[in-house]
């Protein structure tokens, strides 16, 4: 092999490395930033609130998105297998980055958690005011909250995969998780410990309790012993946040 060809083969390795390290940026940039928003109508009430807003479908813009940067790793991923050891590493660390943003399938035991409105009409004034007799977008929000506290390590919600950049919102008076409408009953799976997530939300006083209240039948968990989770179809692309590079950021904090 001559001194050129040898040259052009490290620097089409190198590049290969460079869109790699960029890719894991931009997904790390996405790991922090995690936006799932709780609307609220402003009640003191922590059961009462809906978000009246115009719905918005993002759906096929995010599934067009999710598509492109699968093809683009998929391409680094076969580029990788061909470079040795170096590669493999690399490889095996991107594999991890896309288990833990949570665009790729998983399975495992853990619970079911299924919340449904109350069959009960509200009597009581305050329930009526309150409408406590239906699950509502902080109620499927909270759970998602207790489910990560107790160290669930993937969830979904009707099918829809809770992603960093996942918002749980009611447009006007219909769930939406990713941007897709779900309605009662929300069947919430998570894969984790099933006896330390179990206790987690069975916890007296804890968020099952308060949606139980009204009637026991709105909150049921449940351990299985094995389930399939599917991959995140929410947008992890970024427009605004910029991964900062190592060497950018000692030159910061060289100047200070």
């Amino acid at each position: 092999m001559s001194v050129f060809s040898s040259s052009i083969n490290h620097r089409s390795f190198y590049w290969q490395i460079s869109m790699l390290c960029f890719v894991l940026g931009i997904l790390l940039a996405a790991a922090w930033h995690t936006t799932t928003s709780i609307s609220r109508s402003g009640n003191s009430n922590p059961r009462i609130g809906f978000s009246f807003q115009s719905p918005i479908n993002l759906t096929a813009k995010n599934e067009a998105e999710n598509k492109k940067n699968r093809e683009r790793i998929s391409e680094l991923e076969n580029a990788l297998a061909h470079q040795g050891d170096a590669g493999k590493t690399l490889n095996k660390s991107l594999q991890d980055m896309k288990d833990l943003l949570a665009i790729t399938e998983v399975e495992g035991n853990g619970v079911v958690v299924t919340l449904n409105d109350s069959p009960k009409q509200p009597i009581n004034p305050a329930d009526q005011i309150n409408q406590n007799h239906l699950i509502h977008d902080f109620d499927v929000a909270n759970v998602v909250n207790e489910l990560k506290a107790a160290g669930a390590e993937a969830i979904s919600i009707n099918g829809q995969r809770v992603g960093f950049t996942s918002a749980i919102r009611c447009v006007g008076p219909v769930i939406h998780v990713n941007g897709q409408g779900v309605a009662p009953p929300i069947t919430i799976q998570a894969i984790g410990n099933p006896d330390t997530i179990a206790g987690g939300l069975d916890m007296l006083g804890g968020i099952l309790e308060k949606i139980r209240r009204y009637d026991p039948v709105m909150a049921r968990i449940e351990k299985r012993a094995k389930m399939r989770l599917p991959a995140f179809s929410g947008s992890i692309q970024f427009q605004y946040a910029k991964p900062i590079r190592p060497k950018e950021s000692s030159q910061k904090e060289s100047t200070k």
